[in-house]
């Protein structure tokens, strides 16, 4: 993502007749709004990291249960004979 000139755009408002002050303001106002903009990359690689998260915890729950259902057969058949 292009940063966002301030000093161009506020030239460019000037040019086409906006008050210098308004041009200001409002090229300061996009730049802040722009700031805080997230790209589809960055958002990709986080969604990516929250899979792979969600993924190796799934994996180990289940290695887990699997572990208590083998303890809970194996008890279960020692009560048995």
């Amino acid at each position: 993502m292009a940063l966002f000139d301030t000093l161009q755009a506020t030239t460019e408002m000037v040019q086409v007749g906006v008050e210098r002050s308004q041009a200001e303001s409002i090229a300061r106002s996009i730049a802040k709004v722009q700031g805080d903009t997230v790209t589809k990359d960055y958002m990709d690689l986080k969604l990516s990291e929250m899979e792979l998260r969600l993924t190796n915890n799934t994996h180990k729950e289940i290695t887990q249960f699997r572990t208590e259902v083998n303890k809970d057969i194996t008890l279960f058949r020692n009560e048995l004979t």
